[in-house]
């Protein structure tokens, strides 16, 4: 008797453990497809050639490493001090120096992914590469 009582509390446990599981294995993939791009095309509006940029690793600080085309400080030579990208709680994304001092701010753009709101001029866009 109580070798039955003992394996219907295994099956009862194994039904519940089947019927708990939160989603299946086809999920997975699709959380993937909507990750936010890594690797972005910079470019100046009205200036020939562009640059890539790669948004690197996170940092303890929460920002990303940021890894420069060296295109990029040819187009437009501030960049040249940029080596962290942080993002931004209205969605944004700013390009700072090693001391955090934003050298491009960037806004969420129509047709882009990005276009800078700081400076002004020129104009500096960021168009996902993936």
């Amino acid at each position: 008797m109580r070798t039955l009582v003992g394996i219907g509390l295994v099956v009862a446990g194994l039904a519940g453990t089947q019927l708990s599981a939160p989603e299946s294995p086809a999920a997975a993939p699709e959380t993937a497809a909507v990750a936010d791009p890594d690797r972005f095309e910079l470019q100046l509006v009205g200036v020939d050639g562009e640059c890539r940029i790669e948004r690197g690793a996170v940092e303890a600080s929460g920002s990303h490493d940021l890894l420069l085309d060296p295109r990029c400080a040819a187009l437009y030579p501030a960049l040249a001090q940029a080596s962290t990208w942080h993002d931004r709680a209205d969605g944004g994304v700013s390009l700072a120096s090693a001391s955090g001092e934003p050298v491009v701010v960037f806004a969420v753009a129509d047709g882009l992914d990005f276009e800078s709101i700081e400076p002004a001029s020129p104009i500096i866009t960021l168009k996902s590469a993936d």
